[in-house]
C-alpha cells in the first residue's frame, strides 16, 4: 500500500519526534503496515476542519467520530488521524488494538482494501496541535496528490498503449483500424493529454520535494488534470476497443477500474478547480494586502 505507507511516513517525519513516532517509523523500516491515515470524512472537503473530535481525559486523549475510506485499515497496526480539539486542529496517533475501533470494509471500484472507521472514545496519542499540524495535514495531503497524480500517469500509459497495441492488429475492411484517421486523432489525443499531465506532474512533485509554497496550487493544478485524462483516455480506449474492452478476461477492465478510482479518490475535477481558485484567492488577497 505504497500511496497510505509513503503519505503517513512522510507526515511522521515532519512532526517533532517522540517515543511513538519513533516506534512506528521503525517498524516501517521493518516492511510492516505500520500506520495509514485516517484523514478522509464523508460529505467533508475540507480537511482542516475535520468533524471528529479530540478530548483529554486526564493524562491521555480521546477521539470519537468517523472516518471514511481508510485504506488497510484491518492490517495497520495504527491509524495516523486528525480531529479537532477546541476548534483546533490535532494529530494523533491510534493503536488498532485498541477498544473503541470499529472497522467497517467498503466494496471499492479498484478492489484494494478500504474501510470506514468508527471511533468511541478511542485512546490516542497526540503528534501535532494547531499551526504545526495544519502544516504537516497539508504537506500530507499534498503528497498524495503528487502521488495519485504519478500513478495517473502509469495508468494512463498503459490504458493508451494497450490501445495502440489493439488497433494495430484489429481489421477492418481488411485494414488496421489505427490507419483510420479517426482512430489516429484520438489515440493522439490521449499521447497529448499524458504529456500535458507530464508536466504537471513533475512540476508538483518538485514543489513537494522541496516543500514550496506552491505546492498546493501545482498539486491542485495536477490532480484536476489527472481526473479528466483519465476520464478521456478510459472513453477512448473503451471506444477503440468497441465491445472488446468490456471483457473482465481482458486486462483493459483492469486498466479502467484503477483510471475511475484514480479519477474520484481525494476528489474529481471540480473540488480540486474549486481548491485552486480558493488558493489562488487567497494569494492575491495577501499580495492587495502587502501592497
Amino acid at each position: 500500500p505504497w500511496f497510505e505507507t509513503v503519505a503517513a511516513a512522510s507526515a511522521l517525519l515532519e512532526t517533532t519526534a517522540s517515543t511513538s513516532v519513533l516506534q512506528v517509523l521503525d517498524n516501517f523500516q521493518s516492511g510492516d503496515i505500520s500506520c495509514c491515515t485516517a484523514f478522509i470524512e464523508r460529505g467533508n472537503d475540507n480537511l482542516l476542519k475535520p468533524r471528529c473530535i479530540a478530548r483529554t481525559a486526564g493524562n491521555s486523549w480521546k477521539i470519537s467520530g468517523e472516518k471514511h475510506f481508510v485504506g488497510y485499515a484491518s492490517d495497520a497496526k495504527h491509524l495516523f488521524i486528525s480531529a479537532l480539539h477546541q476548534d483546533t486542529l490535532w494529530l494523533g496517533l491510534i493503536d488498532t488494538a485498541e477498544q473503541g475501533i470499529s472497522l467497517t470494509p467498503l466494496q471499492t471500484t479498484h478492489g484494494e482494501p478500504q474501510f470506514d472507521v468508527i471511533l468511541t472514545e478511542a485512546p490516542a496519542i497526540c503528534v501535532a496541535v494547531g499551526s504545526e499540524a495544519e502544516v504537516i495535514l497539508q504537506q500530507a495531503y499534498n503528497r498524495m496528490l503528487a502521488l495519485q497524480c504519478s500513478a495517473a500517469i502509469g495508468v494512463a500509459k498503459g490504458t493508451l498503449q494497450l490501445s495502440a497495441s489493439y488497433t494495430a492488429q484489429r481489421k477492418q475492411f481488411g485494414v488496421p483500424i489505427a490507419t483510420f484517421q479517426a482512430v489516429a486523432h484520438r489515440l493522439a489525443d490521449g499521447y497529448i493529454d499524458i504529456e500535458r499531465l507530464k508536466m504537471l506532474t513533475l512540476k508538483a512533485v518538485d514543489d513537494v520535494d522541496q516543500r514550496s509554497h506552491n505546492a498546493t496550487v501545482a498539486c491542485a493544478m495536477a490532480k484536476a488534470l489527472a481526473a479528466d485524462v483519465l476520464h478521456r483516455i478510459s472513453q477512448t480506449s473503451q471506444h477503440v476497443h468497441g465491445g472488446m474492452g468490456i471483457d473482465r478476461d481482458y486486462s483493459l477492465f483492469r486498466y479502467c477500474l484503477w483510471a475511475k478510482h484514480l479519477e474520484l479518490s481525494f476528489g474529481g475535477t471540480q473540488i480540486h478547480l474549486n481548491r485552486l481558485a480558493d488558493t489562488l484567492e487567497k494569494q492575491m488577497l495577501c499580495d492587495c494586502t502587502r501592497n
